[in-house]
């Protein structure tokens, strides 16, 4: 593996570790909210962020992808004025997307509000979320990414979720509509710091900004636009059918099952990032063998690794959720634990549809997530209105148990890969077999601590789970050999971890 793999792969861990702190500050903010609002009042905010979000959608319009691709190739050929050309067009072509959208949503707030939302106290909410949209741009991360300006990249959501703890931490007396006011206020700070780097940057760089709308560009976009599109359908259709179908109460319970289940999304995350340019470089030099054999590594050991954390969900939910974010969410328990066995088809999905793209068929991808969209919008659909936030969890895990069976045939065609079903099999069993474990030892135990009946119950049954695996061998030594050969980056202590408990 060449040292430009590795390269890429180090200069992606700053993104990774700003990301994972991100992601923490924004779960806590989630949680602050979650103990300081009533939960209708968290469900309302959430619900509502979700109805919004499908517009900033449409004001991107898959711009920002289009600039994080051209950007770069005129950098090259140093043709600069088409760099500054090309954000300032885009620049005014979302400013007159954002009047219209904000128009639309501030008149029709009352309507919304009724109609949808069933509730009035979203109309604060929707008029103070439409202004955001009007004042913020979507080009910021996408110029920085063209421009190579990676740390400033990585730094712009930071300073945008901390910006919104910040004010949410004074404002959240006014409640929702304060909260409201917290987005607005960190945008415009975002927009005040990033966009002013960015023209610092470009007013640098000979050549004259003119007005041109390049067809190009917008017919790259459009494409990005429709895959975004399903995307935003497979990430909140369970929300906005639950709060057209349902209460604002039990979207506040979902709001704290879905997010608690995607912390087991990490690993996914990491993936990513490590995995993309390893497997191009791989597929680029021809050897498909290599790169079969190594995803199928991959996708058992995911399997294996994931267990444990999806074992401790299932057995012990109303603690997580207690502990987290208290007594009032503890409904949310069952909805958490079918979303933590979501959590372990989500990763494998996200291995293989990684893969897919570093072939360089990123159309497969968009077919497949359509595909999941319409899946969830039907199955939320139907079973919502049933069984509310129970339904809308058993939709999202069989949504993205039929994406990796998708995803699995089109590697077979396209890579040759051999999903290890036998060993997916045994650490599923395995798993199952620890979590007879745990519930043997509860139901012997007489404590009154529930963290420490938890931490009785776990340890016997991780090692036991680890034995089977181990005793079983589901990994295999020529598993190792392909290990050693994709020469992954990543922490010694990790990667010799995996070697010494595979060679039990």
């Amino acid at each position: 593996m060449s040292n430009y793999a590795e390269k890429i792969v180090k200069g992606s861990f700053v993104i990774f570790i700003l990301g994972i702190v991100t992601t923490i500050i924004g779960y806590l903010l989630r949680l602050y909210l979650a103990r300081n609002l009533t939960v209708a009042d968290f469900g309302l905010f959430y619900a509502t962020l979700s109805f919004i979000s499908l517009f900033w959608v449409f004001k991107d319009f898959g711009i920002g992808s289009a600039i994080a691709k051209y950007i770069p190739e005129f950098y090259v050929k140093e043709k600069f004025s088409f760099i500054k050309t090309t954000i300032m067009s885009i620049f005014l072509v979302q400013i007159a997307i954002s009047i219209i959208i904000f128009a639309l949503i501030f008149v029709f707030s009352d309507y919304i509000s009724v109609s949808f939302f069933h509730n009035i106290n979203a109309k604060p909410i929707l008029q103070i979320l439409s202004i955001e949209i009007l004042v913020a741009t979507t080009i910021i991360r996408p110029v920085l990414q063209g421009l190579q300006k990676i740390h400033a990249y990585a730094l712009v959501e930071l300073v945008r979720i901390v910006s919104v703890f910040a004010f949410v931490f004074f404002l959240i007396y006014y409640g929702t509509a304060g909260i409201a006011l917290s987005y607005l206020f960190a945008s415009i700070i975002v927009q005040i710091i990033f966009l002013a780097y960015i023209f610092r940057i470009t007013g640098k760089m000979k050549g004259r900004t003119k007005i041109i709308f390049d067809k190009k560009l917008f017919s790259f976009g459009f494409f990005i636009f429709i895959g975004g599109l399903a995307g935003f359908l497979v990430a909140y259709t369970d929300t906005l059918v639950l709060t057209f179908f349902r209460t604002a109460n039990e979207v506040g319970l979902y709001q704290v099952a879905m997010p608690t289940s995607q912390l087991l999304w990490f690993f996914a995350g990491s993936l990513t990032i490590v995995l993309y340019p390893i497997m191009a470089e791989i597929w680029a030099k021809n050897h498909k063998d290599l790169l079969a054999v190594g995803i199928s590594f991959l996708v058992k050991f995911s399997m294996i690794f994931m267990m444990p954390f999806v074992l401790i969900i299932i057995a012990f939910p109303d603690i997580v959720i207690n502990l987290i974010f208290g007594p009032r969410y503890i409904s949310a328990s069952l909805s958490l634990q079918i979303l933590g066995i979501g959590a372990i088809f989500y990763t494998l999905m996200t291995i293989l549809s990684t893969a897919i793209n570093a072939i360089g068929r990123p159309d497969i991808n968009m077919k497949i997530i359509w595909i999941i969209a319409i899946f969830n919008l039907i199955g939320n659909l139907i079973f919502v209105p049933l069984l509310g936030i129970i339904g809308a969890s058993i939709i999202s895990t069989l949504s993205f148990f039929l994406g990796f069976l998708i995803l699995a045939l089109y590697t077979k065609k396209h890579i040759t890969v051999s999903i290890p079903w036998s060993s997916l099999m045994g650490a599923f069993l395995s798993g199952i077999a620890a979590l007879l474990v745990i519930y043997i030892i509860k139901g012997a135990l007489i404590i009154e601590n529930s963290i420490a009946e938890a931490t009785i119950s776990i340890i016997p049954a991780l090692i036991f789970y680890f034995v089977l695996i181990s005793r079983t061998k589901i990994i295999k030594k020529n598993d190792l050999e392909i290990f050693k050969k994709t020469n992954i980056y990543m922490p010694k202590f990790i990667k010799s971890f995996i070697l010494r408990f595979a060679r039990l």
